[in-house]
């Protein structure tokens, strides 16, 4: 299953939580402050990639701004094996601290290598590969040579 996560920011200035990030899954577009029920700003964790070829790179926007509404500072996680290649963006609310999102940037660039048939607008996770039974035949054969060539290329000494 892929989570929605997101954080909310209630705005109003009279608020004590203004500003304050609220955890929220798989929540819908609306937020609103659970201090001063005012509607504030909903932020999603969000994922896009851009080139060809394997993945080489994978840029962590992080450490969200909620007065400024944009991201503070980016970390940057490259392979050493490729010199072009995909470039994912993954921009995460959730994330405050440079050591985290190293940490994140290289499971997910691990992942993308890993995997290379993501889709754009999906974001790689560490523990699950979703294999959906109602998907066209084709899919799912396309999903079942992905997951054999990954287990296959393990073996290899």
């Amino acid at each position: 299953m892929n989570y929605n996560r997101s954080c909310g920011f209630c705005l109003n200035e009279k608020c004590d939580d203004e500003h304050r990030g609220v955890f929220l899954l798989n929540h819908g577009a609306e937020y609103w402050c659970n201090s001063c029920r005012v509607m504030g700003r909903v932020i999603k964790e969000r994922g896009s990639f851009k080139g060809e070829g394997k993945f080489r790179e994978v840029r962590i926007e992080f450490d969200y701004d909620s007065q400024v509404n944009k991201f503070r500072q980016v970390a940057i996680v490259l392979a050493d094996d490729t010199a072009e290649g995909k470039s994912f963006l993954f921009r995460s609310p959730l994330i405050r601290t440079d050591k985290r999102a190293l940490k994140v940037a290289e499971g997910m660039l691990a992942n993308l290598r890993r995997r290379p048939g993501i889709q754009q607008g999906d974001i790689p996770t560490q523990d699950e590969m979703i294999l959906c039974w109602d998907a066209s035949k084709e899919d799912i054969q396309r999903t079942l040579r992905s997951i054999e060539s990954y287990w296959c290329e393990e073996d290899q000494p």
